[in-house]
């Protein structure tokens, strides 16, 4: 599938004064009644906290209970990434690899990492999954929006990891674009 870059739209007017002291503890930014039951806990994280090793679903700011995802088995090579409703599968669960530089890593599920397709440098690059080789366009730099959410910007591009025209359909494709201040590229981890 080819991917479509995201409409423009002006940035999101500044907010009120940030939490200087934001608790993940007890503001998880999720509504408890509406948040989906499974049997492990996730928490969100700081970028400072992420841990090589841990795993982490990936919620997208587009729209509730949206998660990064792929099309199909994320076992299987050059299965693309997508958004779909966020759950328990194999699919949303990335483990976050060390690559030897901070709050930088690869992400991976069962010797495939998430990738931009080729190692294309432009806006418009598709993302997928591949066998996990170390390559610049494997890893992401997790930037913190100081919201609770995050950038997650390919090191090969400096371009950020985007749901496409900030889509809050599920089949969504993701993709990489110009690092802006939409929902398409805040991303929310939680610790699995």
């Amino acid at each position: 599938p080819l991917y479509i870059p995201p409409a423009q739209t002006p940035p999101a007017p500044e907010s009120a004064e940030p939490d200087p002291d934001p608790d993940p503890e007890t503001d998880s930014g999720s509504d408890p009644d509406t948040a989906e039951e499974t049997d492990e806990e996730a928490e969100p994280r700081s970028a400072d906290t992420f841990a090589a090793g841990a795993t982490y679903r990936l919620r997208t700011g587009t729209g509730p209970d949206l998660c990064l995802d792929t099309a199909s088995d994320p076992t299987s090579s050059g299965v693309n990434a997508h958004q779909w409703a966020c759950g328990a599968t194999a699919a949303q669960r990335f483990r976050f690899g060390a690559t030897g530089t901070p709050n930088t890593f690869t992400l991976s599920i069962s010797g495939n990492c998430l990738e931009v397709a080729d190692g294309e440098t432009k806006p418009a690059g598709n993302v997928r999954m591949g066998p996990c080789t170390g390559a610049p366009s494997q890893q992401w730099r997790v930037e913190p929006l100081g919201n609770g959410a995050h950038h997650l910007v390919a090191v090969h591009s400096d371009l950020c990891l985007d749901v496409a025209n900030n889509s809050t359909n599920r089949g969504a494709n993701v993709g990489q674009w110009h690092c802006n201040d939409t929902g398409a590229q805040d991303w929310t981890l939680e610790r699995l």
